[in-house]
């Protein structure tokens, strides 16, 4: 629907683009919730000013941050949006010291509106891409892990069938069935940081990651469609028990999230665009660790 991509495009031109905390109050519901944007806690933001916090906080780290839309899929009372960040890390607010280094980084975004403001978003953006970028994450494959305390109607979508046999019943068949053969995934890389193109490189790192996750469980809790483009929310759940991420199983137990989004051609898969988040999943590994420079080191990466 034009209202609910005019509305998304206004959200990030006046709240992000043009730094408006108003636009934060006419836009956001009062128990409005943010899934994948925390607080100090660790827990959704909440409200308008939960989410000016964060706002604040992310703008006086990158202060010329500019987002822009890539791509919408709407469906009901709800919008997906393919984005694309873009900008220069000046301040602290994320946690790393300024670097004054341009950074560019993508997400997926999901939006619900009730009565013309947000009521619910789920936000998978590619912090991982923007960390790194600042010289602030590194994985550490040899520390010991930190042992971690341990469905839908899939007969309805494309997608629900998609995860259902491809990646939870690990039918290689269903890949040949609904992937195109010049498939371009991003979001997923190949073993030379590239993004994954063609079915059969898709093929290999759908071996490797499900080596790695055998017993993977991906729930997929909507489902949007928009002429030959579809977008989905999804939740992934397994465990650690193989060598297929390139260092030994930890047997942890693993729960992230994940937005994607998909163009069809003819039946199968053409484009993907995926948003999982694996800060979140490398954490829970105990492998991920973000560590900002000393501030003697700031010559180093400035």
């Amino acid at each position: 629907m034009a209202e609910y991509e005019t509305f998304l495009h206004r959200w990030m031109e006046e709240v992000w683009n043009q730094k408006s905390e108003d636009a934060i109050d006419e836009m956001f519901a009062e128990d409005g919730i943010a899934n994948g944007l925390s607080d100090a806690d660790g827990n959704p933001l909440r409200g308008p000013e939960g989410f000016k916090t964060l706002h604040r906080g992310f703008l006086s780290a990158i202060p010329d941050l500019n987002v822009k839309i890539e791509d919408t899929v709407t469906e009901g009372d709800k919008i997906s949006g393919r984005i694309r960040l873009t900008g220069t890390h000046t301040g602290e607010g994320i946690g790393a010291i300024p670097t004054n280094r341009p950074v560019e980084f993508t997400g997926l975004v999901v939006v619900q509106l009730r009565d013309g403001k947000i009521i619910e978003a789920w936000n998978e953006i590619d912090f991982m891409s923007l960390y790194s970028q600042v010289g602030a994450l590194s994985l550490d494959l040899t520390q010991e892990p930190v042992r971690q305390e341990p469905a839908p109607d899939n007969s309805k979508t494309f997608l629900h069938r998609w995860f259902e046999d491809v990646w939870n019943q690990g039918r290689e068949d269903t890949i040949d069935e609904l992937v195109a053969d010049d498939v371009i995934a991003h979001g997923l890389t190949d073993q030379n940081g590239d993004n994954v193109v063609g079915k059969e490189d898709f093929r290999m790192f759908f071996r490797n990651f499900r080596s790695a996750f055998s017993d993977i469980n991906v729930e997929v809790s909507d489902v949007m469609q928009d002429g030959d483009k579809m977008s989905a929310l999804t939740r992934v759940r397994a465990t650690h028990c193989g060598e297929g991420l390139g260092f030994c199983a930890t047997n942890n137990n693993v729960d992230f999230s994940g937005i994607l989004m998909v163009r069809l051609r003819e039946g199968q898969m053409a484009e993907v665009w995926n948003y999982y988040d694996f800060m979140t999943m490398f954490g829970q590994l105990g492998v991920l660790a973000i560590n900002p420079p000393a501030p003697d080191d700031r010559s180093k990466i400035a």
